[in-house]
């Protein structure tokens, strides 16, 4: 379903000539094979720092 929605959202993109982009984390292995499922190609790979506030 998740990639149904998604290639659902690409296409309305395609039509309205807006570039979708996805991120998500490296370890969301569902959400990586979504994208690549819908034709999302890896452009980069950042770090980033979390700080927990208590």
């Amino acid at each position: 379903m998740a990639a149904a929605t998604t290639a659902q959202i690409v296409e309305h993109c395609a039509s309205a000539r807006i570039i979708p982009h996805w991120d998500c984390w490296s370890s969301n292995i569902a959400s990586k094979k979504v994208a690549e499922k819908t034709g999302f190609e890896k452009m980069l790979t950042y770090k980033i720092l979390l700080i927990h506030l208590v």
